[in-house]
């Protein structure tokens, strides 16, 4: 299948492909140091799934060794920032080290291209001698394909969706996992019997 380009936009030393952390980070990195660079984030606004978890949600990391380098956490935010505050903080960031960040720009493909990269977006192709990946490890969620999860007649719930403790008052609720999300989306949850993460095990 041939490649049909879009409309040829600027050329840069670097794109970075998202704006969380990672993306701010290295941008900003690259910048004090007079890199050309341009951010390309396909959501309207940065830390965007940051925004829909639930509304329980922290760092697992202290403020200390969580905040980008260069620019602290504000005075008086807790050890362990909530989501609120870490979106602000990370508008903050970016404005503060004046990132440029095109929003709305979904990433389609990259391709190299001679000693440099091309990068297909909806709008146009862009052009960079580097491209760095920063979308994140974990930014889409997966659940296992479980024996009878198709016949289950319960709701399945992923941790991105865990919604607020209010929507499993009353509700038999098994959690799978004991991990940092276990964490997070157990301790609110009310209950007559101790919550949060108790030591168990897994029956497979």
């Amino acid at each position: 299948m041939p490649i049909v380009l879009g409309p040829k936009g600027p050329d840069y030393t670097v794109i970075v492909i998202g704006a969380g952390a990672a993306g701010l980070a290295a941008a900003d990195a690259l910048g004090r140091r007079g890199v050309r660079v341009v951010v390309l984030e396909e959501e309207p606004r940065i830390a965007e799934p940051w925004r829909g978890r639930h509304e329980k949600l922290t760092l697992n990391t202290h403020r200390a060794l969580s905040a980008l380098p260069g620019l602290a956490y504000p005075p008086r935010t807790a050890a362990f920032p909530n989501k609120d505050a870490i979106v602000g903080y990370l508008e903050d960031f970016a404005r503060a080290r004046g990132i440029r960040v095109e929003f709305g720009t979904a990433v389609e493909r990259i391709e190299r291209r001679g000693n440099g990269w091309l990068v297909h977006t909806g709008r146009e192709t862009l052009s960079a001698r580097n491209v760095i990946v920063a979308t994140g490890r974990d930014r889409l969620p997966w659940t296992p394909d479980w024996q009878g999860k198709a016949t289950f007649t319960g709701k399945l719930v992923h941790a991105a969706d865990f919604g607020t403790a209010h929507d499993y008052v009353g509700k038999s609720v098994l959690v799978v996992g004991a991990g940092n999300s276990t964490c997070s989306t157990t301790s609110p949850v009310p209950t007559p019997r101790p919550s949060g993460c108790q030591p168990g095990r897994v029956r497979h």
